[in-house]
């Protein structure tokens, strides 16, 4: 995956770039020489990328990261965090109801709640796997037997 220059801070403080060719034996004492350019100039011509252009980059970059995991998950087949894979009435507990939510990472936990789920409830008890297939056996038994 390419990189994006929104992922890290400019190492040169003059402003943009650009690619140039030159021969290989200069190479080391042109750059040396443009870097201290770059320096006398920036103490001239101070550049802040300021608040707002920090919190730009690292939305992006937490945007970037977010599709990667997502991928990931995808590709692994789990499910999306605090999705709900397994919802039934209990008959051991009145308005009561068995939850099975993922944990995003292959996980998930198996909850017995009571109440108005999922906006006013209260959480009877839970345990959480290292598998969703193993929560949802778990809840399985609990309304079946």
């Amino acid at each position: 995956m390419a990189r994006s220059t929104t992922t890290y801070a400019p190492k040169w403080q003059c402003g943009k770039t650009c690619v140039i060719r030159v021969p290989s034996k200069l190479a080391d004492e042109i750059m040396t020489v443009a870097w201290a350019l770059d320096s006398k100039r920036a103490k001239k011509y101070p550049r802040s990328p300021g608040k707002v252009g920090i919190l730009a980059a690292k939305k992006a970059r937490m945007l970037a990261l977010k599709r990667e995991v997502d991928h990931l998950r995808n590709d692994c087949e789990f499910s999306a965090p605090g999705e709900v894979l397994f919802a039934s009435p209990t008959d051991s507990t009145p308005n009561g109801l068995v939850i099975v939510t993922a944990d995003g990472l292959g996980g998930a936990v198996t909850s017995i709640v009571a109440g108005n789920y999922p906006l006013d409830f209260q959480t009877l008890s839970s345990r959480q796997f290292s598998s969703e297939s193993r929560a949802m056996k778990m809840a399985d038994r609990i309304t079946s037997g």
